[in-house]
């Protein structure tokens, strides 16, 4: 059996849409450890902004 690595890695990617025009604003890719309201109070977010946190597992087994 070949070797294969034992533990997990992960990155995220944060994501500004801009409503007006529904292009991104903005884009921050991460580790995954980065916990998503870290990055949220270092941006300079618009007034009135929504924040929407959503998880994604992809398992290609």
């Amino acid at each position: 059996m070949g070797k294969f690595r034992r533990t997990n890695g992960a990155a995220k990617v944060h994501v500004g849409l801009d409503h007006q025009g529904f292009l991104p604003s903005f884009i921050r890719i991460t580790d995954g450890k980065q916990h998503d309201v870290i990055v949220a109070r270092a941006l300079a977010l618009p007034a009135n902004s929504i924040v929407v946190m959503d998880r994604a597992y992809i398992d290609y087994a």
